[in-house]
């Protein structure tokens, strides 16, 4: 599901999920500060409500997932996509996706193997070097056409 490809909406997500399925807007732009460790000032809560209303609301509410109350300014949980811990990756703003540490240890093995002239820890390590390549440059794929 590519709505869940962006870090913001999987944050607006798991925020829902925490709390009962329902959250107001302000509750959500504290929140996804608080994950993008920004400043908690005026042009930042902004741009943030702004990029929510404009993209990431209408998205998740095409997908059939929220439903935005304007009257009571609500986010409400309507259907958690099946299967959600499968996409729901979030990585903050420090920190290394699964597939980018796999691929950092995957080199240290590759480096090991041909170290000790281990034959079997070079394919080893080429073979999971190979996928998790595979699997970011994927990811980074699905996250521009999504």
């Amino acid at each position: 599901m590519s709505a869940l490809l962006s870090p913001r909406r999987k944050c607006i997500l798991e925020h829902l999920s925490e709390n009962g399925g329902e959250a107001s807007v302000e509750e959500i732009i504290s929140r996804i500060l608080a994950f993008e460790k920004k400043e908690r000032n005026y042009k930042s809560r902004k741009s943030v409500y702004v990029s929510l209303m404009q993209t990431h609301f209408p998205r998740l509410e095409r997908e059939g997932i929220v439903r935005y109350d304007r009257n009571s300014g609500k986010i409400i949980l309507i259907n958690l996509p099946e299967g959600l811990d499968l996409y729901a990756e979030t990585v903050g703003k420090f920190d290394v996706p699964w597939s980018v540490y796999y691929l950092l240890l995957s080199i240290l093995m590759l480096f090991l193997g041909l170290f000790f002239q281990n034959f079997a820890l070079v394919v080893a390590s080429t073979i999971f070097m190979v996928s998790s390549l595979v699997n970011i440059l994927s990811q980074k794929i699905k996250i521009k056409s999504g």
